[in-house]
């Protein structure tokens, strides 16, 4: 009996040998929390990623973004199926012509989708994007091993099977991960027996995503990302979780900052007696908010009047009553008689407007809507 066993001869790849998923060992909250605790720099991590990527892989994705660029109507993953099968010597050409000669062989229907809005005009694709071209095994481990830790109500393959359908994307994969772990009766069982929050989008409940308390804001927490193993996920994840954070953030310092240079501002200019009224709404602004038109008499105009003047001609009636097409600006809003023929300047228009979040679509529709009226006009 030991003769015969020994004689067995196993596979040179140790495919037999090899662990499956469900043996190895899931890497624990306190192994991660003790990486490194920093925030990504993004030309730190596009560096890492070029490293990380080998020869191969490049030439790779070069005869896959040539493919597409070749056949722009056919889905990325066919010529994915067909590079893999061939070796690395003219396999570009190999493909190309396969698919010129024998196309609906390959192809099998697996066409790009045309816009619905533009169903007469042929269909424009853009580049090949990130998520369609070929992975490293070191992004498939990084990104398995993420989304065990993070769907831990799923089976791990189902995970493995949802992966291989986007192409082992984290983004891609995630949104039917997460639809599969609410529907799925252990995490209904989990939220109501556990009291925990099923596994969202939401940052605050990754399991890569720490926060930590900020030296400069001691009531804001900074979020912080584990790293995974791979740079390409971490920035991937840094991309969808953190990065959104971070500009949330600072805008709202920036909007509280600029809250609180204005009331200082404007408490300065009423000790300083240095307030202007508008002609408009008679109340009193400092000189940073106040506009003048372009006639003799000079009539002062606030921002806030110009602001319900711009609003009420784009979604209102007042676009023949506050517009004047001939220098594409505001009337003057002064209530004098005779009535004021002068405007307000464009660039004062335009900061009055950006003065809101929307100011600049604001903006942008009034010139365009000026254009037009122009040139229909003319």
């Amino acid at each position: 009996m030991t003769s015969v066993f020994s004689s067995i001869v196993l596979p040179k790849g140790g495919r037999f040998l090899r662990k499956p998923d469900f043996l190895k060992p899931r890497p624990s909250d306190e192994s991660l929390s003790t990486e490194s605790k920093r925030p990504l720099d993004p030309d730190e991590l596009l560096n890492a990623v070029a490293e990380e990527e080998g020869a191969d892989l490049r030439d790779l994705n070069t005869a896959l973004g040539a493919l597409v660029d070749i056949f722009p109507d056919v889905q990325p993953d066919v010529f994915r199926e067909m590079l893999l099968s061939l070796s690395d010597e003219s396999r570009l050409e190999v493909v190309t012509e396969h698919i010129l000669r024998n196309g609906a062989q390959y192809i099998q229907g697996r066409y790009r989708k045309k816009p619905k809005d533009d169903k007469d005009t042929p269909a424009r694709h853009d580049a090949l994007p990130k998520d369609e071209t070929f992975r490293s095994e070191k992004y498939k481990r990084a990104v398995k091993d993420t989304l065990y830790l993070e769907f831990k109500s799923l089976s791990h393959s189902s995970i493995r099977a949802v992966l291989a359908e986007h192409n082992y994307s984290y983004a891609l994969a995630h949104p039917t991960l997460q639809h599969l772990a609410s529907k799925s009766w252990r995490a209904t069982i989990t939220t109501f027996f556990a009291r925990k929050r099923p596994a969202t989008s939401d940052p605050d409940s990754h399991p890569h995503v720490e926060w930590l308390p900020n030296t400069a804001e001691p009531l804001n927490l900074l979020p912080y990302l584990k790293r995974t193993g791979c740079s390409e996920l971490d920035q991937e994840l840094y991309r969808m979780y953190i990065a959104p954070v971070l500009a949330r953030q600072n805008q709202e310092r920036l909007d509280s900052d600029e809250a609180m240079a204005n009331e200082m501002n404007e408490a300065e200019a009423e000790e300083a007696d240095a307030l202007f009224d508008c002609e408009c709404c008679f109340t009193a602004y400092p000189f940073e908010q106040i506009s003048t038109c372009d006639s003799h008499a000079g009539h002062f105009i606030c921002f806030r009047c110009i602001k319900h003047a711009a609003n009420e001609a784009l979604y209102g009636q007042g676009w023949a009553r506050n517009i004047d097409l001939t220098k594409s600006s505001l009337r003057c809003l002064a209530p004098s008689v005779p009535e004021c023929q002068g405007c307000i300047a464009p660039e004062l228009v335009r900061r009055a407007l950006c003065t809101e979040r929307d100011g600049a679509m604001n903006w942008q529709k009034l010139q365009e809507r000026a254009t037009s009226e122009i040139l229909i006009k003319i």
